[in-house]
């Protein structure tokens, strides 16, 4: 059995390569040996394993909620584990700027993340490429965000699960997650 993971929290302090302090949702974590191991590999991406140690880690993990998993490692695997996250803009201090450089679609995506006035799902981030709805000023902020949600679930009588369902299938799923992880490996984004 193959099994793709990803992490969620972030990392508050390391000592040494096999121990490390997470924290996630306001709890903190203290991960020691080959969990740790674990978890700092999938800290910027998607990672695998088959290993019956690798399994039985990640399962541990799991438990604890500091990773989401799928037992096959696919385009439809990384989609559902990242709808089972929140995708959160790092925190930036005042006058410090971003060096990373991001593409048209990196921009897109952070836009829609820092600015939509609610946190967006994956799936609703899929639909809104699908539609060839960009972060424009007419939907952005908490003003705007009673437009936006129709945009989403009024104009195709959608609901939230059958959302995630349908964009499952969308043509523009794996270039939005390949988005959101070039994001998290250009530190733009937290996996929570």
């Amino acid at each position: 059995m193959k099994m793709v993971y990803l992490s969620k929290g972030y990392l508050k302090a390391r000592s040494g390569k096999d121990e490390a302090f997470l924290i996630r949702a306001g709890k903190e974590y203290r991960l020691h040996g080959f969990q740790a191991v674990m978890w700092m590999k999938v800290k910027y991406g998607f990672c695998e394993t088959d290993s019956e140690a690798g399994i039985r880690a990640v399962a541990g993990l799991r438990d604890m909620g500091l990773v989401e998993a799928e037992e096959r490692a696919d385009g439809l695997a990384e989609f559902r584990i990242l709808t089972r996250c929140v995708c959160d803009p790092v925190k930036r201090r005042a006058g410090n700027r971003s060096s990373a450089r991001l593409d048209e679609k990196e921009r897109q995506v952070m836009t829609w993340i820092r600015k939509a006035g609610i946190h967006l799902s994956v799936a609703e981030l899929v639909f809104l490429s699908e539609l060839g709805v960009w972060p424009e000023k007419e939907f952005l902020h908490d003003r705007h965000r009673q437009k936006l949600v129709e945009t989403l679930y009024l104009l195709d009588d959608v609901g939230d699960s059958r959302l995630e369902d349908r964009m499952e299938r969308a043509a523009s799923r794996d270039e939005v997650v390949s988005t959101l992880m070039s994001l998290l490996k250009k530190r733009q984004i937290l996996i929570t």
